[in-house]
């Protein structure tokens, strides 16, 4: 079964409105079903509003199903890409009403990041499951004195551990950290020491 399933799985890059579209119904559903415990999705109030988000969005198919997708934007802090949003495909456990993921979505899930921490490609803000999961896959901590430059927001509070760092997200704090790989050109090497902070300490 494994075999069949690895014949039939494309890893997708889809930039343009039009591409995402085509695929912004699944993507949608499956965003809300991993944002649930979460409070909900929301990087976009509906799936217009997500399809015109800048940035593209990764996506794992087998045969007409989408099993997991990340969704990357640039931001003008740093040289790679942000991710802001991702999920794997889930079923409703009947007994806690609440959403699982699959195993195939989770195998899949789990492929896209681990290409994003070995290529080097992307950093995220993260709390509970997908920090779990970037640990795992060996990706990087990102040390939080970083975390206002990088995210361009208010930090309300830097956590003892050098790592964690409270901010407002849809107007309640929530705690978060940084994993991934902060690629910066030569003007935001600039930008970050003109805000006192030193390049060395960031992961290579």
């Amino acid at each position: 079964m494994r075999a069949k399933e690895f014949l039939i799985e494309r890893i997708l890059n889809l930039h343009t409105p039009e591409q995402k579209a085509k695929y912004a119904d699944q993507v949608w559903d499956l965003l809300q079903k991993a944002y649930q415990k979460a409070g909900g999705f929301k990087s976009a109030v509906n799936k217009e509003e997500l399809i015109s988000n800048p940035g593209y969005w990764k996506i794992a198919k087998r045969g007409d199903k989408i099993t997991a997708v990340n969704l990357y934007r640039k931001v003008p802090q740093s040289n790679t890409f942000k991710i802001y949003a991702s999920g794997a495909e889930a079923e409703l456990d009947p007994e806690k009403q609440e959403y699982r993921a699959t195993e195939q979505g989770k195998r899949d899930y789990m492929a896209i990041k681990k290409a994003d921490v070995t290529q080097k490609r992307s950093w995220a803000e993260v709390s509970g499951t997908p920090e779990t999961f970037a640990k795992r896959l060996g990706a990087q901590p990102i040390p939080n004195k970083y975390a206002a430059y990088l995210t361009g927001k208010e930090i309300l509070e830097l956590s003892p551990d050098g790592y964690h760092y409270t901010r407002l997200i849809m107007g309640e704090p929530h705690e978060k950290i940084i994993y991934g790989f902060i690629g910066l050109s030569p003007d935001q090497e600039k930008a970050l020491e003109n805000n006192g902070l030193d390049i060395q300490d960031l992961p290579r």
